[in-house]
């Protein structure tokens, strides 16, 4: 867990603009290769919310959630605030699995993502 403290203490402090999340991001899952700057992952085309003053409280990230006022965030609130039997902010990351656990590197945002997606997201090696 400290690996994700040390996350969330760098994002609050990060100043180079708010953090963005995207509704169910397309193909953001597969590798990239370790110079790519994490930044460029998330596309500014296609966010729905932008995540602030992040927290952790027995062992869980909170955050305020301000939804764009564009079609992706509205379609993100309609699912979070209408269908949330179906769907969830979910953890995009950068790290390592080894039987089953993962060590994360770096958290990259929070997306809007179908509860369908396992645990671990499509998580691919």
């Amino acid at each position: 867990m400290t690996s994700v403290i040390d996350q969330v203490k760098t994002l609050n402090l990060k100043d180079d603009g708010p953090l963005f999340g995207e509704i169910e991001p397309i193909g953001v899952y597969e590798f990239h290769p370790p110079e790519m700057h994490f930044d460029h992952i998330v596309s500014l085309t296609n966010a729905s919310h932008i995540i602030k003053n992040l927290t952790i409280e027995e062992g869980k990230v909170y955050g305020d959630i301000q939804f764009l006022n564009n079609n992706q965030g509205r379609l993100a609130k309609i699912c979070i605030d209408d269908i949330k039997e179906e769907y969830r902010f979910g953890i995009r990351c950068m790290g390592v699995t080894k039987s089953e656990r993962i060590t994360i590197d770096e958290i990259i945002t929070w997306d809007v993502i179908h509860i369908s997606q396992n645990k671990f997201g499509n998580v691919r090696n």
